[in-house]
């Protein structure tokens, strides 16, 4: 695995540890913007270590696509590929509501739900990402 990507794989767990840690505390927003950024983060470890050059903004989608679908050696992942795109853009929609539409986010029991999901999911993608990495 190319340093760079390991690196922003670690960053990805530690976006990761903080979500979690947010979700814990109630802060929903918080949670959902730092899971956010870790999924991006791991996908974006993913471009690195493939060698794909991609745009610096948050919305990685098509890239990652191209690069899972014609070079990926993990099974798993180009088998969860819809999935972890349909976790990401949902947590990228819901980044915006909590990180640039302030007070637009409920807080509520429906976004606890939410939040705890998306945590799961996005966990395990990115232990896939991870042994895709180290494949």
């Amino acid at each position: 695995m190319e340093r760079k990507a390991s690196d922003a794989i670690d960053d990805a767990k530690r976006w990761l540890s903080a979500a979690e840690s947010s979700e814990k505390a109630g802060s929903y927003d918080i949670a959902l913007y730092s899971a956010e950024m870790a999924l991006e983060i791991a996908m974006k470890a993913v471009l690195i270590n493939k060698g794909v050059d991609y745009p610096k903004k948050h919305d990685i989608t098509d890239y990652f696509k191209t690069a899972v679908d014609s070079r990926s050696t993990v099974k798993e992942l180009r088998d969860e590929l819809p999935s972890l795109i349909s976790t990401f853009s949902e947590l990228l929609n819901l980044r915006n509501a909590a990180g640039y539409n302030i007070g637009t986010l409920r807080l509520d029991e429906a976004t606890a739900s939410k939040t705890r999901e998306l945590l799961k999911r996005s966990a395990v993608f990115i232990g896939i990402i991870e042994r895709e990495l180290r494949a």
